[in-house]
């Protein structure tokens, strides 16, 4: 009795781009803040 589930749904192409700029920029905000934290701080 399996389903499709979410899978179904047809998305457009304006939804995967909305998304996949959302998971570049939550990756680019991550290595950036790592990035920033490791350097020593220099006054």
């Amino acid at each position: 009795m399996g389903g499709v589930g979410g899978s179904a749904t047809d998305y457009g192409t304006v939804t995967l781009v909305a998304g996949g700029t959302l998971v570049g920029a939550g990756l680019l905000g991550t290595a950036w803040y790592l990035r920033r934290r490791n350097k020593p701080y220099r006054l």
